[in-house]
């Protein structure tokens, strides 16, 4: 499991990596208020996740896409050892970013 709590948090003009002790090796589920634009990485190369879009009792659905956003969750199917605030966030972000997983 990983928290990141960001408190007047902002990348720039730089993308700012996180690299993780001990990486996901399988899949995790993320949530997160309101942060900057992140990306899971492995090996330096973007993953994709799954960004839910709707909930439904019989099951919702999700967009897979290469970065999540603020005030999104999702699940990612793929394996990642950086997590990346991309650059280009001008104003200051304060919430959390959670993630669990293998």
């Amino acid at each position: 499991m990983v928290v990141i709590i960001c408190k007047a948090f902002r990348t720039g003009g730089t993308n700012q990596d996180y690299t993780l002790p001990v990486p996901f090796t399988t899949k995790g589920l993320f949530i997160c208020g309101d942060i900057d634009t992140c990306t899971f990485m492995n090996g330096g190369t973007g993953q994709n996740v799954d960004v839910v879009t709707a909930l439904a009792a019989s099951g919702g659905s999700a967009v897979n896409q290469g970065s999540l956003s603020s005030n999104s969750f999702g699940g990612i199917t793929h394996p990642f050892d950086t997590i990346r605030f991309n650059s280009g966030a001008g104003s200051n972000h304060n919430s959390t970013l959670i993630v669990i997983g293998v």
